[in-house]
């Protein structure tokens, strides 16, 4: 994210920021950025997934504090991947970096890089909706954008991304580890400090400020490596520091000496091979104009509610009607992927990665998206024959390496004859019975309130393709259950942080369930909402269901915990019963029977006796040949010694020896 360094190294040099008391003014607020900040600097929970419970609290203390001190937020977020695949080397890394930490995590040992649960985002979205904070949903990368709102409406950008170090920004940034909105305590100001382009050119030297694009450029960013072009240049010798900054203070001091990038430019490609300096000169020009602020389209849709026109050329595949909500953020960013790459980045969990990837389980689910997606998608004025295959890349992992897997596009019997052109447009009956189909479920009681719909049959589907244990099922509904109970904060604040990792298989197979409902969320977005969006803040709180889970494997009563509450208990049974229905018998007595010692010790009883029938079945043998073996090794025993040669005869008893106690053993055993 930004450029290699230059957010520390800007940090510890407080001539570059001035403190300030930050008040009555909009602020334009990088909203990835915002989200992954607060989830990580308030120290919420990783080892279990997430806890989505109190990440909502954290979001509406930090609107809160805005609201009191007279700052207008508007929340700008990232949408799809950049078409022009300029990141993809930088988005690999970082996905291999996210496969190693989560693992990392899962084994209980310390790790510097987050890993952010897979529902941050969809969490993030429905907060602000519920906050009425003012947000859009950008169809690419959205620091550009960012950017020019800020400059249109003359007001600061708030982001812990170094990248707006470089961007001309009038109002200045506020970096978000100086903004201290948790301190504010009562006053009508937050104490911030910020950082303006005309200050920190003073500081070299007043240099050109068209010089700090090149500067991000060769300092190395998301976009540009000049170090893997074979182009090395030593910056250090110009610094007036050493240590871990010279290099970044070096460059800015040498830069500071041209009056334009073209001169630095042409100084650059003196040290590289001539075979080599278009490709630079083209790097670096390319790198440059990442930073070139193009015309506001945002401002339009927050004072009017209108998307901007026209749509980049490559992302015109996107229908009409789509824009509107992926501007919302009532669509995921997984639709432009998906429509435009035919590639879609897989979320990493802290999960068991000894096993396949949680991702597989929810893989027919995506298969609808994609089919929705493209399968009789008209383009170039003319529809596709639908009997033509599509497939989409799915980046996901394979043990601990990043793969990707080929998934084709599919939909059930009840979609083939919708379009996505005229999806919206489709009877509410038929989006809903693609979505039925989909998940493999029939519809639920009226008894069941309308926003556990959705993640009852998301449960239902998950039972029948993840075969969770039943403490992991039972502390899913309680969840669910809690989730409705004023003392549910109470509940989460008497938790305890585990110094070890999560029980891995418990880790697993919820991180299977939260895929599965992901995708469940995304196909019912696409399919204009046939079930209310359920909260999913409330739906999973990772270290309380680790802990129902533990409690119920020691052999507690899943009601024990709605006692004397009648109408939570009514609400546990109710969704028991949903979620069971129509499933199978095998299925319904794994995640209720209960054993004196816990579904867990009776599962590995069963593997024992299992292993116990394969290995007699495997050494059974006839009385007589046992005899016949055992005659037949005595007369090799009483064989004279002097037969061998010496070297031969040694080893010959050292075998011998070692086949003696593995039989007394085998026999001793089997016995």
């Amino acid at each position: 994210m930004g450029v290699k360094g230059l957010y520390s190294y800007i940090s510890e040099n407080c001539q570059f920021l001035e403190a300030c008391e930050f008040r009555q003014s909009k602020l334009i607020i990088d909203g990835c950025n915002l989200m992954n900040c607060l989830y990580s600097d308030s120290n919420l929970d990783q080892k279990h997934a997430g806890d989505y419970f109190a990440f909502e609290m954290i979001i509406e203390e930090f609107f809160s504090a805005l609201g009191h001190c007279g700052i207008d937020p508007y929340v700008v977020l990232d949408g799809g991947s950049d078409p022009s695949d300029k990141k993809l080397a930088t988005l690999d890394q970082r996905a291999k970096d996210k496969i190693k930490n989560a693992n990392e995590i899962s084994l209980g040992r310390d790790c510097s890089t987050n890993v952010p649960p897979a529902l941050l985002k969809n969490v993030f979205k429905q907060v602000l909706t519920k906050l009425g904070v003012n947000f859009v949903q950008c169809l690419g990368e959205a620091d550009a954008e960012t950017a020019a709102l800020a400059n249109e409406w003359n007001c600061p950008v708030l982001s812990n991304d170094s990248d707006f170090y470089i961007f001309k920004l009038h109002a200045g940034f506020l970096p978000f580890g100086c903004f201290q909105w948790n301190k504010w305590c009562g006053k009508d100001f937050i104490c911030a400090r910020i950082f303006t382009v005309s200050r920190f050119c003073a500081s070299f030297n007043n240099m050109n400020y068209d010089l700090l694009p090149l500067f991000a450029t060769l300092a190395g960013n998301d976009y540009v490596n000049l170090h893997t072009m074979g182009v090395s240049l030593n910056w250090k010798r110009f610094a007036n520091c050493s240590g871990r900054f010279s290099r970044i203070d070096g460059l800015l001091r040498w830069l500071s000496k041209f009056r334009k990038p073209n001169m630095a430019i042409a100084e650059v490609t003196r040290h590289v091979s001539q075979q080599q300096q278009v490709e630079v000169i083209v790097a670096l020009t390319n790198g440059m104009n990442e930073y070139k602020l193009s015309r506001c389209t945002l401002a339009q849709f927050f004072l009017q509610g209108a998307v901007s026109e026209p749509v980049p050329e490559k992302l015109q595949v996107l229908p009409a009607w789509t824009l509107k909500p992926l501007a919302k953020g009532k669509l995921g960013s997984i639709i432009i992927d998906a429509l435009v790459l035919h590639r879609v980045r897989l979320s990493f969990q802290v999960e068991n990665c000894d096993l396949p990837s949680s991702n597989g389980v929810s893989r027919s689910i995506r298969q609808v998206v994609y089919g929705l997606l493209l399968c009789g998608k008209q383009q170039a004025g003319r529809a596709q024959n639908h009997g033509h295959e599509h497939y989409v890349d799915e980046c996901d992992r394979e043990g601990l390496k990043l793969k990707t897997f080929k998934v084709k596009a599919a939909v059930p019997a009840s979609g083939e004859h919708l379009t996505l052109e005229t999806l919206q447009k489709a009877p509410l009956r038929e989006r809903l019975q693609v979505l039925f189909d989909t998940l493999g479920v029939t519809e639920v009681s009226d008894a069941v309130p309308l926003e556990l719909h959705l993640p009852v049959y998301v449960t239902r589907f998950w039972l029948m393709h993840s075969r969770p244990r039943r403490e992991h099922f039972m502390a899913l509904l309680l969840g669910f259950v809690l989730s409705r109970q004023a003392e549910m904060g109470e509940e989460c604040a008497k938790l305890k942080k585990e110094a070890a990792g999560p029980d891995r298989e418990t880790a697993h197979k919820f991180c299977e369930w939260k895929t599965c409902l992901r995708a469940s969320l995304h196909l019912n977005q696409l399919l204009c909402f046939p079930l209310a969006e359920p909260n999913c803040a409330q739906l999973y709180c990772g270290p309380l269901l680790h802990q129902i889970a533990a409690e119920l494997r020691s052999g507690a009563d899943p009601e024990s915990r709605l006692q004397q509450k009648p109408q939570a208990q009514l609400l546990f049974r109710q969704l028991k019963e949903a979620v069971l229905r129509s499933v199978g018998d095998d299925i319904v007595q794994s995640v209720t029977s209960k054993s004196g010692h816990g579904a867990r010790q009776q599962h590995a009883a069963r593997n024992v006796d299992e292993l116990r029938e394969q290995f007699a079945g495997r050494f059974v043998i006839e009385e007589e040949e046992l005899i016949e073996r055992r005659i037949k090794q005595k007369a090799e025993e009483e064989m004279p010694c002097a037969f061998y040669k010496p070297r031969t005869r040694q080893k010959c008893k050292a075998v011998q020896t070692k086949k003696n106690t593995k039989s007394r053993k085998c026999d001793t055993f089997w016995d």
